[in-house]
Parts: C-alpha cells; structure tokens; sequence
C-alpha cells in the first residue's frame, strides 16, 4: 500500500510502506490521432494578388494530433500537418503545392485563454517554375495569439498577436 505519491513532469514516484520508491513513467500518456484525407481547395479570382486568376487544387492530408492532459486540467495539442497535391488555374496553368503546418495549443484548467504557436508554410509551383525552383506563390509565418474560444473563432489571430516572421500574404495566398 502506497504512503505517498509526486509527479514531477510526467513521472509519478510512490513511496511504499517499506520505503521503496516506484517510478511510474508516462502518467499521462497522450492521446494520438492521425488523419489521412483528400484536401479540396479553390482560391477565387482576386484573393491572392500573385495569381491570374482562379486556382483550384487537391492534395493528400497526412496529420497527427497529440494531446496531453495534465494533472492541473490543463492540456497541450501538438499538430502537425502536411498536404502535398496539385492545383489548376482558371487559364489552364498546371500546378504542385506543398502545405506544412505545426502548431501547439495551450489551454488552461479553465479553458481560457488557448495560446496557439503556429508554424505554417504553403508553396505553390508552375510547371514552368520547377526548373528554377520558382514559386507562384510562397506564403509562410511564425505567429503566436491567444483567443477565447467561448466568444471567438481562432483564426484570423486577433488577441495578444505576434508576428515573429511572415513571408507572402498567409491570410489571402494560404488556402488551408
């Protein structure tokens, strides 16, 4: 029978009548999840200033989620994301995207505020920029917000926003 337990980190140690100590790893084990999905996409004529027209595009999701609840109540999400595909222009253009995002959401016991670390990057190549490794549009940042998700969307990021590095215009030129 235990006489005492600690967690340190995500290690519990319980110390025994007879004053052995057990070490417990991985008390809280997180919760695992891999998506795997066909991505549509359109992006209209006139919201990514780097394009013609039109661009509609479909690509292969391959994303895992990883959430870990602590002994507070508090959680973190890890995500990772990654869509790779090809795209069409209005005016018959053929294209390769490449879409990576991580991200990592905190929540508290309460449940407010989330804060959100997101990584996220979006490629979009012509056939005739491939030789040259050119992009049509190349769209990335490193941002880091929080919201209220009782009150507000997550995206776009409003609350206690920052703009560690963005490349392009993520908000029109980034469709996923």
């Amino acid at each position: 029978q235990p006489t005492s337990l600690e967690i340190i980190g995500n290690t519990g140690y319980v110390v025994n009548l007879a004053g052995e100590i057990w070490k417990i790893e991985n008390v809280f084990p997180p919760a695992h999840r891999t998506v795997k999905e066909t991505v549509n996409w359109t992006m209209p004529a006139g919201q990514c200033a780097s394009l013609a027209g039109e661009v509609t595009g479909t690509g292969q999701r391959n994303e895992t989620i990883d959430t870990v609840t602590k002994l507070d109540g508090s959680s973190q999400v890890v995500i990772n994301d990654l869509v790779v595909g090809t795209a069409q222009g209005s005016d018959g253009q053929k294209y390769s995207f490449y879409y990576a995002n991580h991200s990592i959401w905190n929540t508290p016991a309460s449940g407010s505020p989330v804060a959100i670390k997101m990584d996220d990057l979006f490629l979009l190549r012509n056939s005739s920029g491939a030789a040259s490794n050119r992009y049509a549009v190349k769209a990335a940042f490193v941002w880091r917000w929080t919201y209220d998700p009782n009150t507000a969307a997550y995206w776009p990021p409003v609350d206690n926003f920052v703009q560690t590095h963005t490349i392009g215009d993520p908000i029109n030129c980034d469709p996923i």
